[in-house]
């Protein structure tokens, strides 16, 4: 039985998920909507059953919506991302600047909250993040650099997903558009993190050591923080 969708008016949309290596029922949250495992063969009935026993434990810990319609965004820098209902076009989502943000134009038939929904908005975000990037994310940069002696020969913002940072051997660093997405402090670490690499072109215990130093002996505490972090988007 492959993967299915089922819709709940308290828990939401709720992915049904068999797998082989289970054998009983389980659900947890992710991503903002409900996954349920289940074992092969089990009927919808006894699905159902199941999520009626699990809902007083599940209700508690549902998260708060993504995004929803009249609720800013706020991100450092400052910058800020406006979500509203217009009469679009079926299924569309616009972007237009207005001052220290963008407003994000949602079609009345897309409702924030649903997987499809979140997905299409966090990609038109990461999409127009990048020139916000450019604005905020890079004179902080050079500002660190300039704060530690330290010479870079190009920086760069990048549309790198899970590369945060990169640096050459030829003193060239980028950093992806999507830092406009973490707090200052998280921004900075990653900064940092390249910038060590301009002494150590790997992750040494000299390497840690040098970070450590530029992040004031917080790097683990940065890292684990960082590993930790619930975006703001889907990324």
């Amino acid at each position: 039985m492959p993967a299915t969708e089922i819709y709940d008016p308290e828990l939401g949309d709720i992915q049904i998920t068999p797998r082989r290596s289970t054998s009983r029922i389980s659900a947890r949250w992710r991503d903002g909507h409900l996954l349920v495992i289940t074992p092969y063969g089990v009927s919808r009935a006894r699905i159902l059953e199941a999520i009626e026993a699990m809902r007083p434990r599940l209700l508690p810990g549902k998260p708060q919506p993504m995004f929803e319609i009249g609720r800013p965004l706020h991100l450092d820098g400052p910058y800020t991302y406006y979500l509203e209902h217009t009469s679009l076009t079926s299924g569309r989502i616009t972007a237009h600047p207005v001052a220290a943000g963008m407003a994000l134009r949602i079609s009345s038939d897309l409702i924030p909250g649903t997987p499809q929904t979140d997905t299409a908005i966090s990609r038109l975000m990461i999409r127009t993040a990048h020139c916000a990037a450019t604005a905020i994310i890079l004179p902080r940069a050079r500002e660190l650099a300039h704060s530690l002696n330290l010479e870079v020969r190009e920086w760069a913002i990048s549309h790198g997903r899970r590369t945060l940072g990169t640096c050459t051997r030829d003193r060239r660093i980028s950093l992806s558009s999507l830092l406009l997405f973490l707090p200052a402090h998280l921004r900075d670490y990653i900064i940092y993190h390249e910038l060590a690499h301009l002494t150590e072109m790997n992750h040494s215990a000299r390497f840690h050591r040098l970070c450590d130093a530029y992040c004031s002996g917080r790097e683990a505490e940065l890292i684990k923080e960082l590993r930790t972090y619930r975006w703001p988007i889907l990324r």
